[in-house]
């Protein structure tokens, strides 16, 4: 997918929300949401799954890990959270997934809207729709999966819906999501966190409150009177933090956010 392809202001516009992922891209949930909140607002939609997988090439299917944002009043979250769990026991059982996965082998990736993976007269016949998608309240959907090039037969996949009675994605749309796809894979587990790194908001609330000041550039004592700590807290939240992100100093763990060109913006701090 070529940026010629698009209007000068969708470029932007996905260039600007990737720059904003970047920032924050130390989080892997942190950035998934912002990115998936920016797609709703590109393409005009409602709720936004995705994740990463491993095995698609080989038939080893495995989740890495997922996430999700738009769920407002008239969905079934829930609904939707036991269908993940079923897709983890029985991906193939899916028949969209099945489509899919076709395609995957004939490349790095693709963009498809639902009617270019199965027609409406077998789709709505299906239990996938009934079970899934009716519940949940969300009928048209784009399924774009990309490769991530840090990984081998690993895929970002991204899941993009509008509530039921709502009109298709069209083609436009799709484009822009499939250029926004291929721009954004190539970073995850660069600039932009994979979901098996360790993660500041698997941390407790007050240790990412730590974590914050020393990227902050802050000292042990400044992070006590700071925090209103006692220098022995502050020292067991960094052997925390230290063993958390698998590194033994506050120099390795800093060259860890500079290497990716993370910045300090800290938004997986709890609000104080």
């Amino acid at each position: 997918m070529s940026a010629e392809d698009l209007r000068s202001d969708h470029v932007r516009a996905v260039f600007q929300l990737i720059n904003e992922c970047r920032e924050i891209g130390d989080d892997p949930v942190t950035w998934r949401t912002h990115l998936f909140s920016g797609i709703g607002q590109l393409i005009s939609a409602d709720i936004v799954v995705g994740g990463e997988m491993s095995g698609c090439d080989s038939g080893n299917l495995k989740t890495i890990g997922t996430t999700d944002w738009g769920w407002g009043p008239g969905f079934d979250r829930m609904g939707w959270l036991r269908a993940l769990e079923l897709f983890d026991e029985s991906p193939f059982d899916h028949p969209l997934f099945r489509s899919l996965i076709d395609q995957l082998n004939h490349g790095g990736g693709t963009t498809l809207v639902r009617r270019q993976l199965m027609p409406d007269k077998e789709w709505y016949r299906t239990r996938a729709y009934e079970w899934i998608h009716h519940s949940a309240g969300v009928d048209a959907t784009i399924h774009s999966w990309r490769s991530m090039e840090r990984h081998s037969d690993t895929y970002s996949g991204w899941i993009i819906n509008r509530a039921a009675g709502r009109k298709s994605f069209n083609s436009y749309e799709r484009r822009v999501l499939a250029y926004l796809h291929a721009e954004v894979s190539p970073l995850i587990g660069g600039a932009l966190a994979q979901f098996d790194e360790p993660s500041p908001s698997q941390l407790a609330p007050r240790v990412r409150q730590v974590l914050m000041c020393i990227l902050e550039g802050d000292s042990d004592k400044q992070i006590s009177l700071r925090l209103h700590l006692s220098i022995y807290t502050v020292n067991q939240y960094l052997k925390t933090i230290y063993r958390h992100f698998h590194v033994s100093s506050r120099a390795e763990l800093l060259s860890r956010w500079i290497r990716r060109g993370w910045s300090a913006k800290c938004a997986w701090v709890p609000s104080r």
